[in-house]
């Protein structure tokens, strides 16, 4: 388990079901400059080899991601997911 978080502006409640979204980012932001793919490119990746995200949010306080990643034991054999 990977935790990250910020304490910058927290996610809007009524974007909150929006954030994996493709290019769905905070725009109105003048500080912001990114593609909106960050969050979507982590879901896909995550569910490509069994993982998942979860995530909490305070408007203006913080946002928190917790990645769950499954143990893999390494052996002489390929693994694929």
């Amino acid at each position: 388990m990977i935790d990250i978080k910020d304490n910058g502006k927290g996610i809007p409640l009524s974007k909150i079901k929006h954030i994996f979204d493709e290019k769905e980012s905070d725009e109105s932001d003048e500080n912001w400059d990114g593609t909106g793919m960050g969050l979507p490119i982590c879901r896909y990746i995550c569910s490509k080899i069994g993982a998942f995200i979860r995530y909490s949010s305070v408007e203006n306080v913080y946002t928190i991601f917790r990645l769950f990643i499954p143990y893999v034991k390494i052996t002489d054999k390929i693994v694929r997911y």
